[in-house]
């Protein structure tokens, strides 16, 4: 089970940080065109690593994760809008085999920068 979170700052690229519930934590820096073109199948630089923390704690029926992402993982504080996207992954229990389940705030797939929702920062 895990949490994904997605940053599109202006620009070429956009960022996924994923933290499991036993805290192990994956980034990845993608290519906007390049995704797009592919439909989400490549795109991916695999040369960069972030340096962002993370914590989860358990709870009998749930559990939280925090993610502090720094802005030098994003290449400095954006200017302009922003697009998050967050989204949760499940895989059923009772089929170890199966892909998992995913939730997303909007219920558009992970690699869509253009339609994440927008916020300005100041």
């Amino acid at each position: 089970e895990g949490f994904e979170f997605f940053v599109a700052p202006p620009g070429a690229d956009y960022y996924q940080f994923i933290v499991i519930a036993r805290g192990v934590q994956y980034d990845a820096r993608w290519d906007k065109l390049m995704t797009l073109k592919t439909k989400g199948g490549e795109g991916r630089r695999r040369a960069w690593d972030a340096d962002f923390r993370s914590a989860v704690s358990e709870e009998e029926t749930h559990w939280y994760a925090e993610l502090a992402i720094p802005w030098s993982a994003l290449g400095g504080k954006p200017t302009g809008p922003v697009g998050l996207h967050a989204c949760r992954d499940l895989v059923p229990v009772d089929r170890a085999e199966a892909e998992p389940l995913v939730y997303t705030l909007r219920g558009l797939g992970n690699h869509a920068p253009d339609a994440y929702l927008t916020v300005e920062l100041e």
